[in-house]
């Protein structure tokens, strides 16, 4: 009796069988968290399953990165944006870490915009949410994790299911595609309730140590440099641009959120909220 009850206890304490798609993801991370440098080209292409032909938009862009820890490095993105209408507009974005910030670079307009002070911090995290805390702000909070099904064009892929909560706290479903050697091939990120994120990778390196002068970037001769010092407002303004006390309330605001729900402003009150400004140009 004492036996089977000492057999019971340790069959009740022993831990579940690992998870092969956890591993995977936690491997992953770990391989980001630990590198100094990033190398990566990928295609990215935004989708709406579910926009109706007459309001379909189609956007592609190609996006070449080499960045070092913590601010050093050039990720370009050159693409377009198709309306339903056949209206295209051709799209070139470039950030510029020169050692003492982040630069978001508009050549149409010759300016330079500070973007952050490394590269976890910058717009171009936004393209790739699942590269970790170490290159990506707003990541997923992983929750689950599931194997996908064998890819009928690439069997020595590992499909990764990654569920959780994104930095909206709203529920999402990441799901990347890694190769035998563990090199990121393909990642779909949700971007709403329909939209989807499609970037597929035809390089993917990370490097463990570099020197970071090495990937020093310079502004562009005669552009205008927008500072952080040029950032931080003084002063409050109302919707019609006429100035606010300090520490008055924010005029009543109607937004639409990415689920296509209204909202207002005063419906947030007392609710932890996170605001991010970007823009594509």
């Amino acid at each position: 009796m004492l036996t089977a009850l000492l057999i019971v206890a340790a069959s009740c304490t022993q831990e579940p069988p690992p998870n092969p798609a956890r591993q995977a993801w936690d491997a992953l991370q770990q391989r980001l968290s630990e590198a100094q440098a990033l190398h990566l080209e990928a295609v990215v292409v935004i989708n709406d399953s579910e926009a109706p032909a007459e309001e379909a938009t189609d956007f592609r862009m190609t996006v070449v990165m080499a960045l070092a820890q913590p601010g050093t490095g050039k990720a370009h993105l050159a693409g377009s944006m198709t309306g339903p209408e056949g209206d295209k507009e051709e799209l070139v974005m470039d950030f510029l870490g020169t050692g003492e910030g982040i630069y978001y670079v508009d050549h149409e307009e010759k300016l330079a915009m500070h973007d952050g002070e490394a590269w976890n911090g910058s717009q171009i995290s936004f393209f790739f949410p699942f590269l970790g805390d170490a290159w990506s702000f707003g990541g997923l909070t992983a929750e689950g994790w599931e194997l996908l099904p064998a890819d009928a064009e690439h069997a020595d892929w590992r499909g990764i299911r990654v569920s959780g909560t994104d930095f909206l706290m709203e529920a999402a479903i990441l799901d990347v595609w890694l190769d035998e050697r563990g090199d990121l091939r393909r990642a779909s990120v949700p971007m709403g309730s329909s939209s989807r994120m499609e970037s597929e990778f035809s390089r993917f390196e990370t490097l463990a140590q570099v020197d970071p002068e090495n990937y020093l970037q310079t502004l562009p001769a005669g552009y205008e440099v927008v500072g952080p010092e040029d950032e931080e407002q003084s002063e409050e303004f109302s919707l019609d641009g006429s100035l606010l006390p300090a520490g008055a309330d924010a005029p009543e605001v109607t937004l639409v959120g990415m689920d296509d729900v209204a909202f207002t402003l005063s419906s947030l009150r007392g609710k932890t909220v996170l605001l991010n400004f970007w823009f594509f140009h």
